[in-house]
């Protein structure tokens, strides 16, 4: 997905969870979002468990865990 599909699903109100910014050893740019999900596993633990033996392989030089902070109304 590009970073502005991900900068969209991270603004919605209706769900939570996770950005992923991966770079390749070559430059590319790859961005994921991994979903909250009701269960011990959130977004972020399913990220890592996916994408850092990756990393370890070297097929993915960097990763940026990306997060919005949401402030709730208040009367």
């Amino acid at each position: 997905m590009t970073r502005e599909q991900l900068n969209a699903k991270l603004d919605r109100k209706d769900i939570s969870g996770i950005g992923v910014e991966c770079v390749s050893p070559n430059g590319n740019t790859i961005y994921y979002f991994y979903e909250d999900f009701d269960g011990p596993a959130d977004g972020i633990k399913r990220a890592m468990k996916q994408l850092y033996p990756l990393m370890n392989k070297g097929k993915i030089a960097k990763l940026t865990f990306i997060e919005r902070h949401r402030e709730e109304a208040t009367a």
